[in-house]
């Protein structure tokens, strides 16, 4: 029996579980909860506010949210003999606490029926047929407008608080982690982490558990675990800031609200006008701030690590360690071919990227034979040298209206920087966002072009705002350094990246 099932199985909804695990396989579970834990960050990040969660509707806001989802419904083109039909969830109030039924009126096709309202898409086969140009259903949609919540500080650690039917224990605010215990926790429950000033933050990785005994499963004897699990709740989460505060939130009942929905063809890049159907972008969380950096400041650094990874665990690797700014996810990073002393056998170099959260670029060396005990590739020593050129300014641009170096122009936006000026170009930093005159952000078509105005960009509505990250100013540096191999993590902490 694999850890993983052993784990699950500790899970189970039923006690006693069908496949009781022996004392040994217990000792097996007990040493991959205690790895798996999570342990705080060395320093917390910057805070990134999550602007996308839960909020209290009254009637009219919610009457206005289910208009614009109404009208965010939408028929892609062929692709491989099929057609896409997609549903822009988000639109819709509390879409992660909606309840929504629907039935297709026109077409009535069978694959048109296993739409998922979590991915909110399917696709639909031609069969040689002509492309769909109208889609129309009846969606029935129960949303929350409101939440019961409780929020509970940091401070009272270890402390329970009973509010209600319900206890709340938080056992550790630690930087960016934080662990509580909650009896009378539900399914559709939730929890977010609140930085000093209340601000809901990003939630990374996380976990909810059963306890047993009202305690954790690594910390029970295989008695208590026969006894099975209480009706303690464990939450433990990893935030994107300091949390000085956890919020616990239960939606309230919700309207029962009955629409009709016509899908119709995405909008094209060329030949958008006033009565075309815009389409959103999907809300973000906040992204870290560009800044001026002093070159003074910039500490880049190599290390030798091991993978975390669940597959190719301890697998050496090379860490290049980036200052805690927004400025290191624009960094450009190359590393020369490793020098490798005292090899065993041939290794491959696996590029990772970045790893967003520590700020960390990695690059895995894996043997070229790869043993069956899937044996980590062993060195004695490794010459390293990275070439990076990092952004030491960078700024944050809103502008409102036209000017000589952004031109709007309907769904166009053409920009001209100045010299040395470039836009930022990454997922978590785009170089350029548009918003229409509601202030929401509108999808950007993937391709644009240059000309006399500049680089110029199309996006799915009329345009009234634009956003731009801009970068003026880079450094080049080369760093080197001589790594020995990093100690092995233990082996119950396979998949965990702690």
């Amino acid at each position: 029996m694999s850890i993983i099932a052993l784990l699950l199985l500790a899970a189970a909804p039923t006690w006693p579980p069908p496949d009781m695990p022996t004392e040994a396989q217990f000792k097996q579970i007990q040493k991959m909860a205690a790895g798996a834990r999570l342990q705080p960050s060395p320093t917390a990040p910057p805070s990134t506010v999550d602007d996308t969660g839960p909020k209290p509707f009254n009637d009219g806001e919610m009457k206005a949210g289910i208009e614009r989802f109404q009208n965010g419904w939408f028929l892609g083109g062929e692709f491989f003999g099929k057609q896409m039909v997609e549903v822009d969830l988000f639109l819709l109030p509390n879409a992660d606490w909606a309840k929504v039924t629907y039935q297709w009126i026109s077409p009535r096709s069978a694959e048109l029926q296993t739409l998922d309202f979590r991915s909110g898409r399917v696709e639909i086969p031609l069969d040689g047929k002509e492309l769909l140009t109208e889609a129309k259903a009846k969606v029935t949609i129960e949303a929350p407008l409101g939440f019961d919540e409780v929020t509970i500080a940091c401070g009272n650690i270890g402390k329970p608080e009973k509010r209600g039917t319900m206890t709340f224990t938080i056992d550790s605010c630690d930087r960016d982690v934080f662990n509580m215990r909650v009896d009378g926790f539900e399914e559709n429950d939730r929890v977010v982490p609140l930085d000093a000033q209340k601000r809901a933050l990003v939630t990374g990785e996380s976990s909810h558990g059963v306890l047993f005994s009202g305690k954790d499963i690594d910390q029970v004897t295989y008695a208590e675990f026969k006894k099975g699990p209480s009706a303690t709740t464990r939450i433990s989460a990893r935030a994107k800031g300091t949390v000085a505060f956890v919020r616990w939130l239960r939606a309230k009942p919700g309207k029962k609200i009955e629409i009709d929905v016509t899908a119709v063809p995405e909008p094209k890049a060329e030949g958008f006008g006033p009565s075309s159907r815009p389409r959103y972008a999907p809300p973000a969380m906040s992204t870290p701030a560009l800044t001026t950096i002093d070159d003074k400041n910039i500490v880049l650094q190599l290390q030798s690590g091991r993978s975390c990874a669940m597959f190719g665990h301890n697998a050496p690797q090379i860490d290049l360690v980036l200052p805690q700014a927004g400025n290191s996810l624009l960094a450009k990073i190359e590393l020369a071919p490793p020098k490798v002393k005292g090899g065993k056998g041939g290794f491959e170099l696996e590029t990772n990227g970045l790893d967003e959260r520590r700020l960390r670029y990695h690059w895995t060396l894996r043997p070229k034979v790869q043993s069956k005990k899937d044996t980590p590739f062993a060195f004695a020593t490794i010459d390293a040298e990275a070439t990076v050129q990092y952004p030491l300014k960078g700024e944050t641009r809103r502008i409102d209206r036209p000017s000589d170096a952004v031109a709007i122009a309907g769904n166009r936006v053409s920009v001209k920087l100045q010299e040395g000026e470039e836009l930022a170009d990454t997922s978590e930093l785009p170089g350029i966002k548009a918003y229409d005159r509601t202030g929401r952000e509108l999808r950007r078509f993937n391709t644009s072009e240059w000309n006399d105005e500049g680089q110029t960009f199309h996006f799915m509505g009329q345009v009234a705002s634009v956003q731009l990250n801009v970068v003026s100013q880079w450094v080049d540096r080369k760093i080197t350094a001589k790594l020995k191999p990093a100690p092995l993590r233990p082996r119950e902490k396979a998949g965990s990246c702690e």
